[in-house]
C-alpha cells in the first residue's frame, strides 16, 4: 500500500487512531520507523529504575512496538499495553504472541480518558508519539498519575516538540496548523506534567532530530 497517496489530513487522522487495512500497514511503518525514537526514549527511563517486579502501562500502544523492546530491557516485567485502535490492539497483539502465551504482556482496547486499572498499580506508564492527539491533556495526565504507585514514573516519548527546528517537515506543519493536535513545546511539556502532580521532571532532548523524552516521578 502507497501510504504516499494519503492526504496530510488523512496521515494525521491514521497516526491519531489507525483504521481499517491502511491503519495496519500504518502501525506497520510505525514499528520500522519508529524504533530509534523509542530506543533512546527508554535508554534514560531504565538508566536507573530498579530492574525487577516491575509492572508496566503502554497508552497508545500502537503495534506493539515500546512494548517488545521493554520485555527485552525489562525480561520479567509485567507490562500492560492498550490502544483505543481495534486494528493496533490487534496488531500488537501479533507482533507480541509469544511474550503473551508467556503470560508476560497483556494487550487490550481502552483509551486514556478512563483508564481501567487501579489506583497505584503501575511502577511506569509510558506514551510514545501519542499525546499529541489526548483530547484532555492535563485531565489525562491526571488519570496517568491516578494509576502510578508512589515514586512511580509517567514517561513521554515523542518526535516533534520543537517548532522551530520541525516546521519544515511536511506533517509538522499540518500538526501545527491542526485544532486536533498538541504540539507542546518543551516548557509546555514540563509545565503539563507539574500541573498533574509529577515531580522531579527530567527532558532529554535531540534538537536536530526534533526528539524529546520528558520523565515525571509520582
Amino acid at each position: 500500500m502507497d501510504l504516499s497517496k494519503l492526504t496530510m489530513e488523512e496521515t494525521l487522522r491514521q497516526c491519531s487512531k489507525p483504521t481499517g487495512d491502511t491503519g495496519r500497514e500504518v502501525g506497520k511503518r510505525m514499528n520500522e520507523r519508529h524504533k530509534p525514537l523509542i530506543t533512546w526514549g527508554l535508554s534514560f527511563l531504565f538508566n536507573n529504575k530498579k530492574r525487577r517486579g516491575l509492572k508496566i502501562l503502554d497508552i497508545g500502544c500502537g503495534a506493539g512496538l515500546a512494548i517488545n523492546l521493554m520485555s527485552k530491557i525489562v525480561p520479567d516485567a509485567q507490562i500492560n499495553g492498550i490502544d483505543y485502535s481495534y486494528e493496533m490492539v490487534e496488531a500488537a497483539i501479533m507482533y507480541n504472541k509469544k511474550l503473551i502465551e508467556a503470560r508476560k504482556v497483556a494487550i487490550q482496547k481502552g483509551s486514556v480518558d478512563k483508564l481501567q486499572f487501579k489506583d497505584e498499580m503501575f511502577d511506569i506508564v509510558i506514551a510514545t508519539e501519542t499525546i499529541y492527539f489526548w483530547p484532555s491533556l492535563l485531565k489525562n495526565v491526571k488519570e496517568v498519575y491516578r494509576t502510578l504507585k508512589n515514586n512511580g514514573s509517567f514517561a513521554i516519548i515523542n518526535e516533534d516538540y520543537d517548532i522551530k527546528v520541525n516546521n519544515s517537515k511536511p506533517h509538522t506543519k499540518a500538526m501545527i496548523d491542526s485544532d486536533k493536535v498538541n504540539l507542546l513545546n518543551k516548557d509546555e511539556h514540563i509545565g503539563l506534567f507539574k500541573d498533574a502532580g509529577l515531580k522531579d521532571i527530567k527532558v532529554n532532548t535531540i534538537p536536530s532530530k526534533g526528539w524529546i523524552t520528558v520523565y515525571g516521578i509520582k
